[in-house]
């Protein structure tokens, strides 16, 4: 049988998405936006091994900004959308 996929949400950069196979929507990123957090996090990692504190402090905010910022999106959607979230906030 095969997946299909609804589309639940649409923001810049981002999607909800809900697979066929699966209980609760995705987040679907656009690569360019995946590629420049994987590099935030590559120079995050790079900055941690050689000692470089206000290098490593600029990323991980930068990083943390980004996972923030998807996850607000996925949030706001999913709302949207009428759809309890896969998680119980803080």
């Amino acid at each position: 049988m095969a997946t299909t996929l609804s589309l639940l949400g649409e923001e810049p950069g981002t999607a909800l998405i809900l697979r066929s196979t699966r209980q609760h929507p995705a987040l679907l990123i656009q690569g360019d936006r995946l590629s420049i957090a994987a590099q935030v996090a590559a120079d995050l990692v790079s900055d941690l091994e050689s000692a470089d504190q206000k290098d490593a402090a600029y990323s991980a905010r930068e990083l943390a900004e980004t996972l923030s910022e998807w996850l607000l999106s996925y949030e706001r959607m999913m709302n949207d959308a009428r759809r309890e979230l896969p998680y119980s906030k803080p």
